[in-house]
C-alpha cells in the first residue's frame, strides 16, 4: 500500500510546493497520507465496499 501512496504522490506531484530534494519526494507526511490514500483507492481496479447499517439502510455519505 504504501509503494501505491508513493506512485500517487510523484503522478500527482509534490505537495506543498515543489522540491528538487529526492529524499524529501519519496517521503509522505502524515497530512497528506489520507489524501494520498483516498486517490489511490478510487484509481484502484478492484470491488469497492459498498458499506450497509444493520438495518440495511445505506451507511454515512462520507465513507
Amino acid at each position: 500500500m504504501q509503494a501505491l501512496v508513493l506512485a500517487e504522490k510523484r503522478r500527482g506531484g509534490v505537495f506543498d510546493g515543489a522540491t528538487a530534494d529526492p529524499a524529501q519526494a519519496l517521503a509522505v507526511s502524515d497530512q497528506d497520507y489520507p489524501v494520498l490514500l483516498k486517490a489511490v483507492y478510487k484509481r484502484a481496479d478492484f470491488p469497492k465496499l459498498r458499506w450497509t447499517m444493520p438495518n440495511g439502510s445505506p451507511g454515512p455519505s462520507s465513507i
